[in-house]
């Protein structure tokens, strides 16, 4: 009796298990500040699992608020949950089939939205309420509600959007010598402070003053607003109404 020979070149037997590869958190990070209540939730893959269970709750021992997501078949899954201003908490576990992970640590986020800021007068964000033509931008919509919207109907003074600049985020692009958007008159009373925040990048100086905030050239300090102008050499981007315009700070 003869045998064939049979020669194994290499054999290799992998048997997944779902404590192989613990689960972890991508996104949100813990103490993480989000601005939307529609969060895209990002945690690694593992191996073996067919699902996973997502819940997110308004205290630590998830009995507050507790939303339960099970069965998502992706490890990056978006979903409407929150409610700005609160203080929430997620934790993940896989399912392979028959068994289910322990739950990951538990991850702390706080929701933020500026509507909810007493005396909110203007909101401008470059991934929300921009109106374009082609890639100028013609309109950029106050999303505060009070209708401050910043417009330029002047095709080569309008700004241009441009994708994933910014921490993979949008931006609105100002060409530094004539591009501007101006807004309403947004009218404080004379004595009141005012805070802005604002994220933005210069690329390139050539005026005599860089400014944050400013007013149109010939502008009159009135109760008015204006924000990043053309005054005393000082170029940058937004402005409120020429003649309503209290001073802020012409340089920075």
């Amino acid at each position: 009796m003869r045998f064939k020979r049979i020669i194994f070149y290499s054999l290799l037997i992998i048997n997944y298990s779902l404590s192989a590869q613990p689960l972890s958190h991508i996104y949100p990070h813990n103490n993480a500040i989000v601005s939307d209540t529609v969060i895209n939730f990002q945690w690694n893959t593992n191996p073996g699992a067919v699902s996973y269970d997502l819940q997110v709750a308004a205290d630590i021992l998830f009995t507050s608020d507790v939303q339960n997501f099970t069965g998502l078949v992706s490890p990056n899954s978006q979903l409407p949950v929150l409610h700005s201003g609160n203080i929430y908490y997620w934790h993940v576990r896989a399912y392979d089939g028959s068994a289910y992970t322990s739950w990951t640590n538990d991850y702390k986020l706080t929701t933020f939205n500026p509507k909810i800021l007493s005396g909110l007068k203007l909101w401008l964000a470059a991934d929300a309420g921009v109106v374009l033509s082609g890639s100028n931008v013609t309109q950029w919509n106050d999303l505060s509600e009070n209708g401050n919207n910043a417009t330029q109907s002047t095709s080569n003074k309008q700004p241009i959007f441009v994708n994933s600049v910014l921490n993979n985020k949008p931006i609105i692009r100002f060409d530094g010598t004539d591009d501007e958007l101006a807004t309403n008159a947004i009218v404080f009373s004379a004595t009141n402070k005012v805070t802005a925040f604002i994220v933005f990048k210069q690329t390139a100086g050539g005026h005599w003053y860089e400014c944050v905030f400013g007013c149109p050239e010939g502008a009159t300090s009135t109760t008015g607003f204006g924000l990043i102008a053309y005054y005393n050499k000082c170029f940058a981007a937004l402005r409120g109404d020429v003649g309503l315009c209290r001073y802020v700070a012409n340089d920075t």
